[in-house]
């Protein structure tokens, strides 16, 4: 039974939440400083990454948000990000940064979903957790 697994440790939110917000305000400032007219407008936090998804203005090319690649690191202070443009079946950027804290992901959290629950296949298995 599921009660006999792990489960997951909760996470102090105030804290990500907040960094999350002060993420969101340097990405935000950083395109109004090279004058990129683009903005914010979501989030996903996941296990080792948050995803902020960027909105771009209409004629603002992709190619302006992968080409500061190297200046939103220096202004995020973040050892790595990754970049993904466009988001499939979305109308915006992806842009991932790794968490200050990353949380471990416990078999008791991906078995109790209900994409795994309610699966018809009897080759279903659990490999971890994505941010879609």
């Amino acid at each position: 039974p599921l009660s006999l697994l792990a489960k997951p440790k909760s996470t102090e939110s105030d804290s990500i939440d907040e960094w999350i917000a002060h993420q969101s305000d340097i990405l935000n400032k950083t395109f109004a400083a090279f004058k990129v007219n683009a903005k914010v407008v979501a989030w996903t936090n996941g296990p080792t990454v948050t995803q902020f998804q960027v909105k771009l203005a209409l004629g603002v090319k992709v190619s302006r948000i992968t080409n500061l690649t190297d200046d939103l690191k220096l202004a995020l202070a973040a050892k790595d990000i990754r970049i993904e443009a466009p988001i499939p079946g979305k109308t915006t950027v992806g842009i991932e940064i790794p968490n200050p804290e990353p949380r471990p992901v416990v078999l008791s959290e991906i078995i109790s979903t209900d994409h795994f629950r309610n699966s018809q296949s009897p080759l279903t298995t659990a490999l971890g957790v994505d941010l879609s």
